[in-house]
């Protein structure tokens, strides 16, 4: 053989990790209408994610910021009904619960029963325990509520269940029903039944202290007051009833009820409104008015709440100048339309269902975890088709002499800029839809209350959500297409 016929055998050229990315990008030119399509899946996917997990920073942060305004504006209300008003040992108990978040609530229970903290402290996790437990079977169907407990309710609950063979009986009825699980899990619940005889006992010696107490103040607001209501005294502008209202606050705070000149300011603020809102309400019922009513608004305005909301028409304060001052006049309809957009906002908002630490709903978990599996099916559903269609592409690789990891690291980095980009447009629809929806809801205060670190988190999480499931989705594929033979791989139809 002539030494022309030599076969010369060099070693083969390893691409960089630069002439790599460069070779996917321009894979994903060539095959743009394919990308496109799985770009739109991860963009789809991304989006629904980043929607979920918005709309949930929003109406959390909402939550805690209407919440606190809700508090602020009935706590003039709240106070006053703690101090004229003797609980039933249900709303008692409540308070108990609610004194283990309300630091002043808690402080005056305190105060007023002669206790000290870590006893209120202690009664108020038994309240909330009961609490979470009463919710647990009210929330049960009734076939199993009634194979459970059958037809006991409250306080019946617990007594028979401390009975040794009756929990050992709910616990073997409980096991087969898998959607229900114990709050805290049966040794936490068999410890609190064990304290329960124990628990009743001191609730019930603290509710009748705490009445004891509210009888001494009814009784030195009649002294103060005589046959007037206290209520018509703490609305009065005359200089002896404004004596008699701070004589009236020295009670409180020698009873223990230790409430602030501020908060006391705001009841007195808060029962010149309520009675001056009384007056007005009853001179808009008179005949007269209500005729006058109709001819300015005809059908319009039939409610008594509807009519207080608009009470700063320049037409009604015309109306009833004679009994009230423009300022007036505006100033309940400032707040009764305040009024009414935080009880709608309330009703928005969910306040009433059950959230976990995080601050999500079982639906919004739900929800969360639905929206993972769709990205995960839609994308690896895309990436999938995508890779297979390139079979005989990659046939035609290895033949020139790509290996199977340069095979693995094309397809993962397409995969990855492919879920780069469309995280990146995902998050952006996400967030846009997101935004649009929540303002047309909550308005203003979307933006009053709006999330920076929230939604900076949330943007983060479905943008890697995006990119991980793009690569995981095409890791399965990508292995098997690399190791098909380049034969077997060119036979693929």
């Amino acid at each position: 053989m002539s030494n022309n016929n030599k076969i010369t055998v060099s070693k083969q050229k390893e691409l960089t990790f630069s002439e790599t990315f460069d070779f996917c990008l321009s894979s994903i030119k060539h095959r743009f209408f394919r990308s496109i399509l799985t770009l739109a899946v991860v963009v789809l996917a991304v989006a629904f994610f980043m929607y979920l997990l918005t709309d949930n920073v929003y109406r959390s942060s909402l939550r805690t910021g209407v919440g606190d305004e809700i508090k602020q504006a009935r706590k003039s209300t709240v106070l006053l009904n703690i101090l004229l008003t003797k609980p039933t040992q249900k709303e008692f108990e409540l308070m108990l619960a609610k004194s283990s978040v309300n630091p002043e609530l808690k402080k005056m229970l305190v105060s007023v029963l002669k206790s000290d903290d870590n006893k209120i402290s202690e009664m108020a996790e038994l309240a909330r325990s009961k609490k979470r437990y009463l919710r647990f079977f009210k929330d049960m169907k009734i076939g199993q509520r009634k194979l459970l407990i059958g037809r006991l309710t409250g306080d019946n609950i617990f007594l028979n269940l401390i009975e040794k063979k009756n929990f050992e009986k709910f616990k073997d009825d409980l096991a087969p029903m898998g959607n229900l699980k114990l709050p805290g899990g049966y040794d936490s619940f068999k410890s609190y039944l064990t304290d329960y005889k124990n628990y009743i006992k001191k609730r019930n010696q603290l509710h009748k202290e705490w009445n004891e107490a509210i009888s001494y103040l009814l009784k030195q607001s009649s002294d103060i007051t005589g046959s007037r209501p206290l209520k018509e005294v703490l609305a009065s502008d005359s200089p002896e009833d404004i004596k008699k209202v701070q004589e009236f606050y020295k009670i409180i705070n020698n009873a223990g009820f230790n409430i602030s000149q501020a908060d006391y300011n705001g009841i007195i603020k808060e029962m010149k409104k309520g009675k001056l809102k009384e007056s007005i309400i009853l001179k808009l019922n008179k005949p007269e008015i209500r005729s006058e009513w109709r001819g300015i608004f005809k059908e319009k305005y039939k409610k008594i709440s509807e009519k207080l909301r608009v009470l700063d028409n320049s037409r009604v304060i015309k109306l009833l100048k004679d009994d009230f001052s423009k300022e007036k006049l505006e100033m309940i309809s400032r707040e009764s339309r305040y009024e009414d957009e935080l009880t709608d906002l309330e009703y928005k908002l969910d306040f009433g269902i059950a959230r976990t630490k995080s601050g999500l709903s079982n639906k919004d978990i739900y929800l969360l975890v639905l929206s993972f599996i769709v990205c995960m099916v839609g994308i690896a559903n895309a990436m999938l088709m995508s890779i297979t269609e390139r079979f005989r592409e990659i046939a035609t690789l290895k033949c020139l002499g790509a290996t199977d990891m340069f095979i693995l690291v094309q397809i993962t980095i397409e995969a990855a800029l492919q879920g780069v980009a469309g995280g990146i447009l995902g998050v952006i629809i996400g967030l846009i839809i997101t935004t649009l929806k929540d303002s047309l809801i909550f308005g203003t205060r979307l933006f009053e209350y709006f999330p920076v670190s929230g939604v900076g988190m949330a943007m983060v999480v479905s943008l890697v959500a995006g990119v991980l499931l793009s690569v995981f989705a095409s890791i399965y594929p990508a292995w098997k297409a690399a190791k098909m033979a380049p034969m077997e791989a060119m036979r693929v139809e």
